[in-house]
């Protein structure tokens, strides 16, 4: 599969590309900075290409071609941004426009527990915190995704995994579409190893398109 990664320098996206040359995919790392992916220059499969989420132009030229795009993207974390954040709202925008306008309708996105009506699924003490501590960060994954979801012209997967760890050791997880998953009731924790190969799961699979797939620890 031909695979472009945008957000491939973050702590998750990284991962999303290792997994996915491991794999045997062609990948196009799309980077804000490419001092941050210098070790990775020359690899077999890899493609490295400078550039922002919000220059659809840019990423037009960069996904044509392409299978598939998968979003890992994240905001700084800054006590200013649980204040105010707007990352998403205007990455994925742009990342629909360059999709339509080079052919390609496969998208997979990070997004987070707790965002949307994923919250349903929390007890009340966490759908607090989400709505408090979290609020901004959420608030601009929702109304993001929401007209992705309601759109013709991309095939969406968003994938929320419960709190990132950067652990090595991979314990089992879950990954169960958000119509099936029974009530979380307490912080979980799942490795961004394990969350990567949930992302490129679903690229692969056509059946999770339309899906929120929720990814936690394994019961």
């Amino acid at each position: 599969m031909k695979l472009v990664v945008i957000g491939a320098t973050g702590a998750t996206g990284r991962r999303v590309v290792t997994q996915a040359l491991e794999r045997g995919d062609e990948v196009t790392a799309y980077v804000r900075s490419l001092y941050k992916m210098e070790d990775l220059v020359g690899t077999e499969g890899l493609r490295v290409i400078p550039g922002v989420a919000e220059d659809a132009e840019r990423m037009t030229t960069t996904m044509e071609g392409a299978d598939a795009v998968v979003v890992a993207l994240g905001p700084a974390q800054t006590p200013a941004t649980f204040l105010r954040c707007d990352l998403m709202q205007h990455a994925l925008p742009a990342i629909r426009t360059a999709m339509v306008r080079a052919g390609v309708r496969r998208l997979v996105v990070l997004s987070a527990w707790g965002v949307g009506e994923t919250a349903r699924a929390a007890s009340l003490p966490l759908r607090i915190g989400f709505a408090t501590l979290m609020r901004a960060v959420y608030t601009d994954h929702e109304a993001a995704e929401a007209p992705l979801r309601a759109a013709d012209d991309v095939d969406l997967t968003t994938v929320h995994p419960v709190m990132l760890t950067d652990d090595a050791e991979e314990a089992p997880v879950e990954v169960v579409p958000f119509e099936e998953l029974a009530p979380i009731t307490r912080p979980e924790q799942v490795s961004r190893g394990a969350v990567a190969t949930a992302l490129l799961d679903a690229a692969h699979d056509p059946r999770t398109i339309g899906q929120r797939l929720v990814v936690h620890p394994a019961r």
